[in-house]
This record gives structure tokens, sequence and C-alpha cells, in this order.
């Protein structure tokens, strides 16, 4: 796991600040943008979010699931109710705070199926293989999602599935720094040997199922 560190310093204001930049000044250091989705989980409209069946009844999981950017662990208790043994990866600390105070509200049998590392997901120190992983509205974050990529396909068992949603345009705040075209979504599938398999239509979102070739 990657020993995220956290500036003390950087506060709501300077939050304020990046998430209306130009610049996305955010993005220029691992270190400003950990304080920066640090800053963004302490928000109320973050805390308050929930599992939204309309952007995710098209998921059909199997087996070990990891989740690459979990926020506050929806998704996670979501499957894990369904049964499934789950991993959340996420960077920022409030919003994996908030994701542990909602575990710790379920019963036992769903609390002992999920587990939730802190790291950024590029940096991810795992050899470990899943059937399935969700990269569930992350890769509009950043700048370069091939790397996220990269490591989403080290971690993908040979028969297993990515299922990936973004929006397909730049829309809101500095929070989203790009959008995520269903054309750019199949070059990075084709540059790391892989193949959409399943397109799903959801109004302003691409979201597709990734399978090795």
């Amino acid at each position: 796991m990657v020993d995220i560190k956290y500036n003390e310093k950087y506060s709501k204001k300077d939050y304020e600040k990046d998430l209306i930049s130009d610049e996305i000044v955010h993005t220029k250091t691992k270190n400003r943008f950990a304080d920066f989705y640090n800053e963004l989980g302490k928000m109320p409209q973050q805390k308050k979010q929930e599992y939204r069946a309309g952007r995710s009844n098209w998921i059909k999981p199997k087996g070990e699931i990891i989740e690459l950017g979990c926020h506050v662990g929806f998704n996670l208790i979501h499957y894990a109710r369904l049964g499934f043994n789950i991993t959340g990866v996420d960077l920022s600390k409030s919003l994996l705070d908030e994701a542990k105070s909602r575990i710790k509200k379920q019963i036992k049998e769903v609390r002992n199926r999920i587990t939730i590392i802190k790291s950024f997901i590029e940096k991810l120190d795992t050899d470990k293989k899943y059937d399935t992983i969700l990269l569930t509205e992350t890769l509009e974050h950043v700048i370069n999602p091939s790397p996220i990529m990269k490591k989403a396909k080290e971690m993908l068992k040979k028969d297993g599935s990515i299922f990936m949603t973004s929006p397909d345009k730049n829309t809101g705040n500095n929070s989203h720094v790009r959008g995520i075209s269903l054309s750019y979504m199949t070059k990075l599938a084709r540059a790391n040997d892989m193949q959409i398999v399943h397109v799903e239509e959801i109004k302003g979102l691409t979201a597709v199922e990734i399978k090795n070739i």
C-alpha cells in the first residue's frame, strides 16, 4: 500500500480555489491531487452519495471484485450484501473514513466481505487477480487515464471483466478534468490488448464492459 501524505495546511479555501482554477492546479503533483480529494471528501454532498441503480444495474459481476475509486463505499456495501467479496481502493482518507463508517453499520457477514485499501490506483502494490473490476466514474478525474487502465489490466483474471463508466463530456467543476468518449475508451482497451464486448446506453455516460482479447 502506498503511504499517502496529506498537507495539513491545505484548507477548504485552497480546495475551493483549485475547484475553479482553469489551470487545474490540483493535477500538477500527486500530493496536491491527494490534498484536493481529501478535502473534497469532507463536503456534505460527497458524504451523502448513495448507490444508483440506474447507472449500475447493467453491471453483472462475478467472483471476487475490486473497485478502483470506491468513494464513500456505496458500491462496496451493495455488492457485499449480494454475497460478493469486494475490495475498495481510494486515495482520499476522508472518503474512506466515511466508507468505513457506513460499513461498520452493516451486519457482520457484509462487513467481513469488504476490504479497503488507501492508495493511488496506479501505485497499488498487489499481485492479486480479480474476476471483476469496477471503474465507475473515476477516469474523468485524471489527466492521463492510461496508467489506471494498465493497472486494471494487470489485476484482471484472464476471463474477467472491467466495467467502466465515465461522463462522455467534460462538464461541471474542475474535479472533472476531461470527458471519456467511446472512441477514447476503445483506444484505451486496444492499447492494453483488450476489447469492448458490451456498450450500455446511459444518458451522459460512456458505459462499457471490457475483456481480455
